[in-house]
């Protein structure tokens, strides 16, 4: 059996193995004029690949490009597009990392550990408690907003003290009731403050300026 795992690695797999091939056939043809010849016509197989991009003198150049990659920079032709030495050849650009992130609490949103951070700059105790309690009942309002569900204080202090790093501790704190309002659960309104109409049954309040400038027109045209 022949697997591609035993085969020569290729250069540049979305052109397969059969452009490869023929590259590595066209290093060895000895007459010059020849192998030009038979180079183009690899070039116009692997365009055809791209079809709708054969015809755009940029994709020419790169196609051109790739054939002397696959090649090795070892295939001598004559072609209105010169081979680049491999100095001149852009380098792979290095991998993008994400942003680290130590803990996933989105619900909060970016703004919560800022204000933590504040907090934690400030100069005495009752400040930071102070503040610290302001932060927690809108950290509670973010939670009942995302999760539309109950929540424990307890919960909230905890992440309080997780996402300031331990500075801003509110044991035994008491956070007040929070009522999240239908708009703020996640119910749509136009303009005038009414509800539009959604697939959950929430019926659109009807038009009533329409309707009556409907009646007093049919009324003129009964009068005269």
């Amino acid at each position: 059996m022949d697997y591609n795992t035993q085969r020569e690695h290729l250069v540049l797999p979305e052109y397969g193995r059969h452009v490869q091939q023929m590259v590595e056939y066209l290093l060895t043809i000895t007459d010059r004029k020849r192998r030009s010849e038979q180079a183009a016509l690899v070039v116009r197989v692997m365009l055809s690949q791209n079809p709708q991009l054969k015809r755009v003198e940029e994709q020419e150049r790169k196609v051109w490009e790739h054939l002397y990659m696959i090649s090795g920079y070892q295939l001598d032709v004559d072609s209105r597009y010169p081979m680049h030495k491999p100095e001149t050849v852009s380098q792979e650009k290095s991998e993008l990392h994400y942003p680290a992130r130590k803990q996933r609490l989105n619900h909060y949103g970016t703004l919560v550990p800022k204000m933590l951070a504040a907090v934690s700059n400030l100069d005495t105790l009752e400040k930071k408690r102070l503040f610290g309690l302001q932060t927690a009942q809108q950290m509670k309002r973010c939670y009942l907003e995302w999760n539309k569900s109950t929540v424990e204080n307890a919960e909230i202090l905890s992440d309080v003290e997780r996402l300031s790093g331990g500075n801003v501790n509110l044991e035994g704190a008491t956070l007040t009731e929070v009522t999240v309002s239908a708009n703020e659960g996640g119910v749509k309104k136009n303009a005038a403050n009414r509800p539009i109409q959604q697939g959950n049954g929430t019926q659109a309040a009807p038009n009533n300026n329409k309707q009556h400038h409907h009646n007093k027109n049919k009324k003129r045209r009964i009068a005269q």
